[in-house]
């Protein structure tokens, strides 16, 4: 039995409840983004009916793209989401195997 929060971790793995630390994080995927970007690592875009997963403050959330229009996606969540409005969003998608990073952005 595995019982598990929404806080985000330290570098040390420990669960963190302090804001500073959850910016932090968030800065961190960004610059992993930019990282594999700049290295032309493989990133599709995205399409209408992909499954992603939504990374916004200390939730996580699965999806699916409803709605692609010109920088705005439409995501349909599975479940409820209570996040500040335009907070930053970390979305991941299912490359071969595993989920990784794709994109990111503010919620609108």
């Amino acid at each position: 039995f595995f019982v598990a929060n929404s806080d985000e971790h330290d570098e040390f793995g420990f669960s963190n409840e302090e804001i500073k630390n959850r910016n932090t994080q968030m800065e961190k995927r960004m610059r992993k983004l930019k990282t594999c970007e700049e290295n032309d690592m493989e990133n599709p875009p995205f399409k209408q009916g992909e499954a992603v997963v939504v990374n916004a403050s200390t939730s996580t959330n699965v999806g699916v793209i409803t709605v692609l229009a010109k920088g705005t996606a439409t995501i349909k969540l599975k479940k409820l989401m209570i996040v500040e409005k335009s907070s930053k969003v970390a979305l991941c998608r299912r490359l071969g195997q595993r989920w990784r990073l794709a994109g990111c952005g503010e919620l609108a």
